[in-house]
């Protein structure tokens, strides 16, 4: 069984960091569909594409703190809209301040710092299994009230 993972972002140009996620989601066998979202705007266009891919994972890419309101403002909508899978976010802004978003959004289930390919492969394994989410190296995610804060996962080293 594979997972289907919406993961949505602004594609200004090519969003080459949405590329890699999805090529590793494929890679991992997990169903991924990239979903533009540039602005509030597309708010209404985004929750629709979500629910008809009846996603159970939607990964927000927060590459800037320009895009931080409308990213939560998403998030937001989804819930609104009856989305009930797991959201989580990654991007520059999360790696830094996943307290506060975590804190301060409560739509949001999980944040993926730093690098997410190999997270967000072990976060998807761990959510299609049902199992408990600790262990998964750069995952912060909310255990009721608590935060639970994984160590960082070690830069990849291949790039090429």
């Amino acid at each position: 069984m594979t997972l289907r993972v919406a993961l949505v972002g602004p594609r200004f140009h090519e969003n080459l960091a949405l590329e890699y996620l999805a090529a590793t989601c494929q890679e991992h066998e997990h169903e991924a569909h990239i979903i533009t979202y540039s602005s509030r705007q597309d708010a209404r266009s985004v929750v629709e594409a979500v629910l008809r891919l009846n996603a159970r994972v939607v990964g927000l890419s927060i590459a800037f703190q320009s895009c931080l309101t409308d990213s939560i403002h998403l998030a937001e909508q989804l819930r609104s809209a009856g989305f009930t899978g797991h959201i989580t976010c990654g991007g520059h802004v999360p790696s830094f301040e996943y307290a506060a978003l975590l804190r301060d959004c409560p739509a949001l289930d999980s944040v993926v710092r730093h690098d997410g390919e190999l997270t967000l492969s072990e976060l998807f394994d761990k959510l299609e299994r049902e199992q408990p989410l600790s262990g998964v190296a750069g995952l912060v995610w909310r255990d009721g009230a608590e935060l639970r804060i994984e160590p960082t996962r070690r830069p990849l080293q291949a790039l090429d």
